[in-house]
């Protein structure tokens, strides 16, 4: 297979640029640095706030900054460019269209995921503005999935894990966690959809039962281990697989 260019518009935020270039490192299958795929980052945390802007808190648009990215990204060599923000991909289609290269579409690419594990009705984790725009209840409506969403109150919490905890101090106390899956699995979902980048954290560090949650993250990192060319190996937080619905899915759902 050709080697390509995966060009990735990051700094939104910042740790998960980190967390990003870590689980690409870690799920592919390299034996030298020359089996790492090729990558061209660029990470502008000044990027105005997606959420706040999408809600109409601020009136300061991100767009221009991300605009101007990508084409960054175009001009430095990219082939593919992955935008590591759920939230962002309210402006997709304007940034698909500034630039010749692809732009992969991480809503479509993380409810494909859930498709996968083929679950009936998931738990859907996002910002306000992210859930606000629709993005994923379209996605996943396409693809016959039914979704649960948040109550104010639990949405709440959801945007206390996300900014409060994890973009401030990349940390967070379990037990808040444990209460908006709770929340989720009481109102019948079989799986949760982590729609915000940031909840990628709690995925890799097991916070959250990684076979029994989509993290669109590690869904954007295989992805792009597969345009680049490089050999992908398996998640060792997925390998199991059940037969659940009378199809065999990646992983098990929430029970």
């Amino acid at each position: 297979m050709s080697q390509h260019t995966i060009g990735v518009l990051s700094g939104l935020g910042p740790l998960v640029t980190a967390q990003f270039q870590t689980i690409v490192l870690s799920l592919t299958d390299a034996h030298c640095d020359q089996d790492y795929p090729d990558m061209v980052i660029t990470s502008t945390a000044s990027t105005p706030d997606r959420t706040a802007y999408i809600l109409g808190e601020s009136e300061e648009s991100p767009l221009p900054y991300l605009l101007r990215d990508v084409k960054i990204l175009e001009k430095a060599g990219a082939d593919a460019i992955v935008l590591l923000c759920n939230s962002a991909h309210c402006f997709y289609d304007a940034l698909a269209a500034s630039v010749s290269v692809p732009i992969v579409n991480l809503i479509e690419t993380a409810a494909d995921a859930v498709a996968e594990r083929a679950a009936e009705t998931t738990g859907i984790m996002a910002t306000t503005g992210n859930l606000r725009s629709g993005l994923y209840q379209d996605a996943l409506s396409r693809r016959g999935i039914a979704y649960v969403l948040p109550d104010q109150t639990m949405q709440q919490k959801v945007m206390e894990i996300i900014y409060t905890n994890l973009k401030a101090t990349g940390k967070c106390r379990p037990d808040s966690v444990a209460e908006v899956v709770s929340y989720f699995r009481q109102k019948g979902a079989d799986s949760i959809l982590l729609g915000c980048t940031e909840l990628s954290i709690l995925y890799r560090a097991g916070i959250v039962d990684p076979r029994f949650c989509v993290d669109s993250l590690t869904t954007l990192a295989e992805k792009s281990i597969d345009l680049s060319g490089k050999s992908k190996r398996p998640d060792p937080l997925t390998v199991d697989t059940v037969v659940f619905n009378g199809r065999e899915a990646a992983a098990p759902v929430l029970k």
